[in-house]
């Protein structure tokens, strides 16, 4: 089996708005704002979500530190929830860890394998909690919702705002994109760019 270390997925095929390439589908205009790093996506995320000093988001055990660093450097506190061996967010520990002054729930979707998203968000939705994707590894990945008749869906569609990586996917020296899905009473402020 031969496993190229460069992307197949040319930066001209995402970033085209010619019919058939993936550009329009995942990164709207006016909803998707480009970095220089993902972690600025991160920061941006949090301040345009209206995360705050008091408020606390839960991030998982299992990270890299870039994303965490990002967070606190938005001022907001942090609390981690368990991650199985096999990498999947433990919806059990996740659920006790969340108090009155959680604000949001922090998903990575390691290497581009989905977590279970419809869990996650009716969690989210049960607590009244934002939900924040990290989608550094995910460009284009799709996960299989629990309704078969619902289809697939990309990752990063599913949370409150979702962050991309894109060198980690594509042919480019650096690059980072924030996705905001949740625009309802979100928009005092856009994000910065």
């Amino acid at each position: 089996m031969y496993i190229s270390a460069f992307p197949t997925l040319s930066f001209r095929q995402m970033a085209s708005l010619k019919k058939g390439c993936l550009a329009r589908r995942l990164f709207p205009e006016g909803r998707s704002f480009f970095y220089f790093r993902g972690a600025n996506a991160v920061y941006q995320a949090i301040k345009y979500l209206h995360i705050g000093v008091n408020d606390h988001v839960l991030m998982p055990s299992f990270h890299c530190g870039v994303e965490v660093e990002a967070v606190l450097k938005a001022k907001t506190n942090v609390y981690f929830y368990k991650m199985k061996e096999d990498l999947d967010v433990d919806l059990e520990d996740l659920e006790s860890r969340i108090h009155s002054d959680t604000k949001a729930i922090f998903v990575i979707h390691y290497f581009g394998f989905p977590q279970k998203m419809d869990e996650i968000k009716k969690l989210c939705q049960k607590h009244k909690l934002l939900l924040i994707e990290d989608c550094a590894h995910a460009l284009y990945s799709q996960y299989k919702k629990t309704d078969p008749s619902d289809g697939w869906s990309y990752l990063g569609s599913c949370g409150d705002a979702s962050i991309f990586s894109l060198q980690k996917s594509l042919p480019i020296c650096d690059g980072g994109a924030l996705l905001i899905n949740q625009t309802k009473g979100m928009w005092k402020e856009r994000p910065s760019r």
